[in-house]
């Protein structure tokens, strides 16, 4: 197992690698897609993925945040070609960085609530599918769908190029069991995200909330499940001290 962070945990961009280094992460979790962001110009990501080389570091994954405010479920052609358009330039710019997974969120205006919706999601994942399998990358879909429905989905795309991205925090904040999903989807989990969830998400430290992270670590080792955890977890304190503190709360259940 493989332990990351989002970049917004580490502090700021022009230090980020360095921090992550010095707490004892194995690589960072980028955004894509938004004004400023370290990825989406070529000039930009040679610069970032040499930081990361310096650090010893990997870019574990890029993160389409932007797609919540409209994505792949719309009913709107030219919202779903710009969601085709992102996704097909995140898969390229995560080849060019080595990171072997774009997350595509599905939360909020994009969430699917539909058999429509779904429908549209199925066709926009399998329009990028072939481009992700010629890259070496993995697409992640993330959103509020229960296990079973996950499953559906995946199915119905049929590429070993889409897995799913966990949210152990995001599923009791949607009223699943992050234990039982976790042995549901098994192999089919690409990568997590570690947070946690009290009265809304990210509001405590790792350890304080309601997430049963234990449990969750060891149902992921049951499953076979060895790649990135990536922490997207609350700003308490400096980011170091912050997500240092919660790396090492989590890496105590690792065997």
């Amino acid at each position: 197992m493989r332990f990351g962070a989002l970049q917004y945990c580490l502090g700021k961009p022009a230090t980020l690698f360095e921090v992550a280094q010095r707490i004892g992460l194995d690589g960072v979790e980028l955004g894509f897609g938004e004004a400023g962001d370290l990825t989406s110009d070529p000039e930009t990501r040679a610069a970032t993925r040499a930081a990361a080389d310096t650090a010893g570091l990997a870019v574990s994954s890029l993160m389409l945040g932007t797609l919540n405010q409209g994505g792949w479920s719309s009913e709107d052609d030219a919202v779903r070609a710009r969601a085709t358009k992102l996704v097909t330039a995140a898969i390229a710019a995560a080849a060019e960085l080595g990171a072997g997974v774009v997350l595509v969120p599905f939360f909020f205006d994009s969430a699917p609530r539909s058999a429509e919706q779904t429908a549209r999601v199925v066709d926009g994942f399998r329009g990028v599918t072939h481009a992700a399998e010629a890259a070496g990358v993995t697409l992640g879909y993330e959103g509020e769908l229960p296990a079973a429905e996950v499953l559906g989905l995946l199915d119905a795309i049929g590429s070993p190029a889409v897995g799913c991205y966990y949210d152990v925090g995001n599923a009791l904040w949607l009223g699943h069991d992050p234990v039982y999903e976790i042995r549901a989807l098994a192999s089919r989990i690409c990568q997590v995200h570690i947070k946690e969830f009290g009265v809304k998400l990210s509001d405590c430290l790792l350890g304080e909330g309601n997430v049963p992270l234990p449990e969750c670590v060891d149902a992921l080792a049951e499953v076979g499940f060895d790649g990135w955890c990536v922490l997207e977890v609350g700003t308490f304190r400096k980011a170091e001290e912050n997500t240092g503190r919660q790396l090492a709360y989590l890496k105590q259940f690792v065997g």
